[in-house]
């Protein structure tokens, strides 16, 4: 079950995003405007980005599941910290969007508590969701994949998060999503193998409300079999537009939806998704103090999920067992009550925690589990340059002259060798002609006998 933390000087609203080591203690913890540790106080260099027009920072950042922490890859006291900020708009095109920005957190700043470094509110892309970002586990089980999508638009973004870069953004128009003058989504999960992605949308026509679920390929960040899964809610509850809250069950049969009034199951397992789907919640919309229903989900470590119950309220509502089928996955609201617990001053304000699956490690038996040994047996003198990088038609790889022949293998994200070549002895250079890749990351690699030595390379279309 998740830790709830009472700290009279911390408040949060929308965002609530922990960092979990291995072992299941908090390291660090934000609101998307301060950065604390354990103890709740403020790291050094601690301050985000925030638009003082649409949030106060002693109320937290307003922008929902807009940040997240990941750690570095091969550093394991080093952090990317991801938080997306409201921009206002130019007129007349939308009412508001994200900002997506990172920083980077080291552990072992002012004496050990930790800081964040100088690289700090980077900006990595505008007119983005309103928040909503999430990521998974490439399947290297080393890097990352971070994932977002642009605002009144069917495009969705992914970037490779690497140790010592960041790759993309690479595109994905398929015509899935839904604009809206609002915030596209209102939230998205991954299930427990990051093999299925779920998008809950914001729109909707009349009282049917749309729910995304999509294949992702943890090798190669690709969303694919999109199909939308749709629902009625026309009860006094359904005071939010959309789609609000989304989860996955445990062993990933069941994807479950809230959509203020109600909460339906859907049969993954099932050969029709859309006709498996099941009402089996019913929210009495009891004022605690404002009127609640099924909103923000999160799967938690013990199974269950929790649902929020939206606005400033005071309660949680919970699916005990959500890997059961129909009603028997037994919803009660108000399982959670924060009064109780805290007092009178208990309340939850429009999120859950938000963190990916920091656990989940290579998948088992794929292709781009070979990606773990790219650099395996590398020559620490062989050190490869690549340019232009990104790059379209052509790249030019520099590196120090040998002797001998070696041989060129340029390497998809799948692990296969998709151009090979040989290197003339007493070469500096080798030029690499692209026009029939698809865009993408690919690594190239330098192979002279015993020494051996890659660089990343990342194609795009211009």
């Amino acid at each position: 079950m998740f830790r709830f933390l009472s700290v009279d000087t911390l408040f949060t609203s929308d965002v609530n995003a922990p960092y979990y080591d291995l072992q299941g203690n908090m390291v660090f913890y934000t609101n998307g405007i301060a950065v604390m540790d354990q103890y709740m106080d403020t790291l050094q260099n601690g301050e985000l980005y925030y638009n003082p027009t649409f949030t106060a920072p002693e109320n937290g950042s307003n922008v929902i599941n807009g940040t997240l922490i990941l750690p570095k890859p091969g550093q394991p006291d080093q952090f990317y910290i991801f938080h997306s900020s409201y921009t206002e708009p130019i007129a007349p095109a939308i009412t508001f969007y994200g900002d997506l920005y990172y920083s980077i957190i080291d552990k072992n700043l002012n004496g050990g508590a930790g800081g964040i470094t100088t690289i700090k509110n980077v900006q990595m892309h505008d007119s983005l969701w309103l928040g909503c970002i999430n990521a998974i586990r490439h399947g290297n089980g080393h890097d990352w994949w971070l994932i977002a999508g642009k605002n009144l638009s069917d495009t969705i973004y992914t970037w490779l998060v690497t140790q010592d870069s960041i790759l993309g953004p690479f595109s994905q128009a398929k015509g899935w999503a839904f604009s809206t003058t609002g915030n596209v989504v209102w939230q998205t999960a991954f299930n427990e193998t990051g093999d299925q992605f779920a998008i809950a949308y914001a729109y909707q026509t009349g009282n049917i409300k749309r729910l995304l679920l999509a294949d992702f390929n943890r090798c190669t960040g690709e969303l694919a079999n999109g199909q939308l899964l749709t629902m009625t809610d026309v009860g006094a509850g359904a005071w939010q537009s959309g789609v609000i809250g989304v989860a996955f069950s445990k062993n990933g049969r069941f994807l479950y939806a809230g959509t203020g009034s109600s909460c339906f199951q859907f049969d993954l397992n099932a050969g029709n998704i859309q006709a498996s789907r099941i009402k089996v919640g019913i929210h009495d919309n009891l004022p605690i103090p404002f009127p609640s229903g099924f909103s923000n989900m999160k799967l938690g470590p013990d199974g269950k999920i929790y649902c929020q119950t939206a606005n400033g309220n005071y309660a949680i509502d919970v699916i005990n067992y959500p890997d059961s089928t129909g009603i028997s996955c037994d919803v009660q609201l108000r399982q959670i009550d924060f009064n109780a617990t805290f007092g009178s001053n208990g309340s939850n304000i429009g999120i859950l925690p938000h963190y990916p699956d920091y656990w989940l490690g290579v998948l088992p038996g794929s292709s781009c589990d070979t990606l773990v040994g790219i650099n395996d047996a590398e020559d620490s003198e062989m050190q490869l340059t690549i340019t232009p990088n990104p790059a379209s038609n052509y790249s030019t790889v520099s590196f120090p002259v040998q002797k001998q022949v070696g041989n060129l293998e340029i390497i998809n994200a799948l692990g296969e060798i998709v151009i090979k070549s040989t290197v003339a002895p007493g070469s500096q250079f080798k030029k690499i002609y692209l026009e029939n890749l698809s865009s993408g990351l690919y690594f190239c690699r330098l192979k002279w006998q015993e020494k051996q030595a890659s660089v990343r390379l990342l194609k795009i279309n211009e």
